[in-house]
């Protein structure tokens, strides 16, 4: 098996990676590794077949474009005036990240039919979070 056939899934965020070996056409064995050890695991490797540098610097190049992007559009911004407790909530701004292969990461915003197609589904601001928590967090 070639160490670029392999597939990850996050099983527990803080606690274990389930990895999937694969040939070309199936799935041949699963391993699960404590997130804790990988470092030192693939350290004590003759030869690494992997460094954490390209991991966290794609995680920290992802991050910053949400922040870079996401941030500008709260439509409360920190230190703005409260609002009427009885006003009408902003549409929320809702994004999308997208992965494409060799391409990369893609940060899409909803239209404003989505956002207010998926908030009308759930009865949820964004289609996420209640509308009480949000008032609350706006200072409502």
């Amino acid at each position: 098996m070639s160490p670029l056939n392999k597939s990850c899934t996050l099983t527990d965020v803080a606690q274990a990676v389930e990895v999937g070996f694969r040939d070309e056409n199936r799935l041949v064995s699963t391993k699960r590794f404590t997130t804790t050890k990988i470092p030192a695991l693939v350290a004590s490797s003759a030869r690494p077949a992997w460094s954490p540098a390209p991991c966290l610097h794609y995680a920290h190049a992802v991050t910053s474009m949400v922040v870079r992007n996401v941030l500008p559009s709260d439509p409360h911004p920190p230190g703005a005036a409260p609002r009427d407790a009885e006003a009408e909530l902003p549409l929320a701004p809702v994004f999308r990240l997208k992965f494409t292969p060799r391409r990369g990461v893609q940060l899409l915003r909803l239209s404003e039919d989505e956002v207010a197609r998926r908030e009308e589904e759930t009865g949820r601001w964004g289609g996420v979070l209640t509308q009480e928590y949000v008032r609350w967090r706006m200072g409502w």
